[in-house]
Protein backbone atom coordinates (compact mmCIF):
# COMPACT_ATOMS: atom_id res chain seq x y z
CA UNK A 1 0.00 0.00 0.00
CA UNK A 2 1.17 3.22 -0.84
CA UNK A 3 -0.72 6.50 0.01
CA UNK A 4 -0.21 10.00 -0.43
CA UNK A 5 -1.45 12.74 1.84
CA UNK A 6 -1.30 16.05 3.45
CA UNK A 7 -1.60 17.23 7.23
CA UNK A 8 -3.21 20.47 6.83
CA UNK A 9 -5.10 22.78 9.49
CA UNK A 10 -8.67 21.25 10.21
CA UNK A 11 -7.07 17.12 10.67
CA UNK A 12 -7.73 15.51 13.48
CA UNK A 13 -5.66 16.69 16.62
CA UNK A 14 -3.87 15.10 19.16
CA UNK A 15 -4.65 15.77 22.71
CA UNK A 16 -1.47 14.95 24.42
CA UNK A 17 0.55 17.83 22.54
CA UNK A 18 -2.07 19.63 19.98
CA UNK A 19 -0.01 18.10 17.01
CA UNK A 20 -2.00 17.32 14.06
CA UNK A 21 -2.66 13.92 12.65
CA UNK A 22 -4.39 11.20 10.04
CA UNK A 23 -5.51 8.19 10.20
CA UNK A 24 -4.46 5.30 7.67
CA UNK A 25 -5.54 1.52 8.24
CA UNK A 26 -4.29 -2.04 6.79
CA UNK A 27 -5.31 -5.80 7.20
CA UNK A 28 -2.69 -7.81 8.40
CA UNK A 29 -2.21 -11.34 9.63
CA UNK A 30 -0.92 -12.87 12.59
CA UNK A 31 2.98 -13.22 12.33
CA UNK A 32 2.99 -11.42 8.90
CA UNK A 33 6.24 -8.95 9.15
CA UNK A 34 5.13 -5.37 7.67
CA UNK A 35 7.52 -2.50 6.57
CA UNK A 36 6.66 1.09 7.61
CA UNK A 37 7.89 4.25 6.13
CA UNK A 38 6.52 7.81 6.57
CA UNK A 39 8.39 10.36 4.79
CA UNK A 40 8.27 14.19 4.12
CA UNK A 41 10.27 16.89 2.70
CA UNK A 42 7.72 19.15 4.83
CA UNK A 43 7.83 18.60 8.28
CA UNK A 44 9.72 16.07 10.71
CA UNK A 45 7.59 12.83 11.18
CA UNK A 46 6.63 10.65 13.81
CA UNK A 47 4.82 7.40 12.97
CA UNK A 48 2.55 5.29 15.59
CA UNK A 49 1.20 1.81 14.79
CA UNK A 50 -1.72 0.07 17.14
CA UNK A 51 -3.33 -2.96 16.56
CA UNK A 52 -6.74 -4.72 16.08
CA UNK A 53 -7.36 -4.19 19.69
CA UNK A 54 -5.70 -0.51 20.47
CA UNK A 55 -2.43 -1.52 21.78
CA UNK A 56 0.80 0.53 20.84
CA UNK A 57 3.11 -1.97 19.03
CA UNK A 58 5.55 0.23 17.43
CA UNK A 59 6.23 4.40 17.55
CA UNK A 60 9.20 6.26 15.76
CA UNK A 61 10.13 9.50 14.91
CA UNK A 62 13.75 9.74 13.10
CA UNK A 63 15.47 7.33 11.02
CA UNK A 64 18.84 9.80 11.61
CA UNK A 65 18.23 12.26 13.44
CA UNK A 66 21.27 14.60 11.79
CA UNK A 67 20.10 13.89 8.17
CA UNK A 68 16.94 11.65 7.87
CA UNK A 69 13.90 13.11 9.61
CA UNK A 70 11.49 10.72 8.14
CA UNK A 71 10.31 7.32 10.28
CA UNK A 72 10.19 3.63 9.64
CA UNK A 73 9.22 0.54 11.37
CA UNK A 74 9.78 -2.66 11.23
CA UNK A 75 7.00 -4.77 12.90
CA UNK A 76 5.73 -8.35 13.53
CA UNK A 77 2.18 -8.88 13.48
CA UNK A 78 0.68 -9.94 16.99
CA UNK A 79 -2.35 -10.73 15.46
CA UNK A 80 -5.12 -11.38 12.69
CA UNK A 81 -7.20 -7.72 11.71
CA UNK A 82 -7.27 -4.39 11.23
CA UNK A 83 -4.41 -2.54 12.44
CA UNK A 84 -4.10 2.12 12.73
CA UNK A 85 -1.44 3.54 12.00
CA UNK A 86 -1.02 7.36 13.15
CA UNK A 87 0.80 9.81 10.76
CA UNK A 88 1.67 12.79 12.79
CA UNK A 89 4.18 15.62 12.67
CA UNK A 90 6.98 15.24 15.60
CA UNK A 91 5.82 18.39 17.00
CA UNK A 92 2.54 20.59 16.51
CA UNK A 93 3.63 22.98 14.04
CA UNK A 94 4.29 20.13 11.23
CA UNK A 95 2.24 20.93 8.39
CA UNK A 96 2.68 19.06 4.52
CA UNK A 97 2.52 16.32 2.23
CA UNK A 98 3.54 12.97 2.90
CA UNK A 99 4.17 9.40 1.71
CA UNK A 100 3.36 6.33 3.60
CA UNK A 101 4.07 3.18 2.30
CA UNK A 102 2.85 -0.53 3.84
CA UNK A 103 5.23 -3.55 2.60
CA UNK A 104 3.50 -6.41 4.16
CA UNK A 105 5.38 -10.06 3.82
CA UNK A 106 3.61 -12.96 2.54
CA UNK A 107 4.69 -15.12 5.73
CA UNK A 108 7.29 -14.55 8.28
CA UNK A 109 10.14 -15.85 6.30
CA UNK A 110 9.60 -12.98 3.32
CA UNK A 111 12.19 -10.48 4.74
Amino acid sequence: MQQKGTLSDGDLVLPSDQSIYDEHTFEGTEGQVVFITLESSNFDTYLAVFSPNDQLIGEHDDVNQKSNTNSQLTITLPITGTYLIIVNSYDKTGRGEYNLQVIQSRQTSDF
